[in-house]
């Protein structure tokens, strides 16, 4: 992966590996790449994951090593939204070819997300109010999107709402 530093929007430290930092390198695109020194005694940082979002970059680097200490956030506001794997209740034909699922949810704000090899395919954008969840976003990479993964989605936003006892969808979006 060759990036070049004027792609690179920002770079934060999100956690400890191995006793070194862990760095958040966020390009212009909003793709999130983190860096670390993978094993104990090298001097080079790797690439330890990638994805669309910040929440998962640490869930993803937090499953792959437990040596991984994430930083304590200083203020709620900066704090990581709460992941929740849902990979589990795709059908194994999508498991098969490498989607994972995943409910990110802060506060009233819940994000869908699909992804493929830590890229995003979907990423569906919602907030919870009176009992409805509202739609806001919705990006589908159409070059891996099917219907299948289209139903897939449908059913998993279901299944959140009945958990969550959210009586109705509302589309906002474009």
């Amino acid at each position: 992966m060759d990036i070049k530093s004027s792609e690179i929007e920002s770079i934060e430290i999100i956690g400890e590996l191995n006793n070194n930092d862990v760095k958040l390198l966020r390009t212009f695109g909003g793709f999130n790449i983190a860096v670390g020194i993978k094993k104990k005694g090298k001097r080079k940082p790797e690439v330890l994951t990638a994805g669309s979002h910040k929440a998962l970059v640490s869930h993803q680097i937090g499953k792959e090593f437990n040596e991984f200490n994430p930083t304590l956030q200083k203020s709620e506001q900066d704090s990581l939204p709460s992941v929740k794997d849902v990979s589990n209740k795709l059908n194994n034909n999508l498991i098969d070819m490498g989607y994972e699922a995943f409910v990110l949810n802060k506060h009233e704000s819940l994000n869908f997300v699909v992804s493929k090899f830590n890229l995003s395919i979907v990423d569906c954008s919602c907030v919870v109010s009176d009992n409805n969840l509202i739609v806001k976003s919705l990006k589908l990479d159409k070059t891996n999107a099917n219907k299948e993964l289209v139903e897939e989605i449908a059913t998993l936003i279901d299944n959140e709402c009945e958990e969550r006892n959210i009586k109705k969808v509302i589309h906002e979006h474009n």
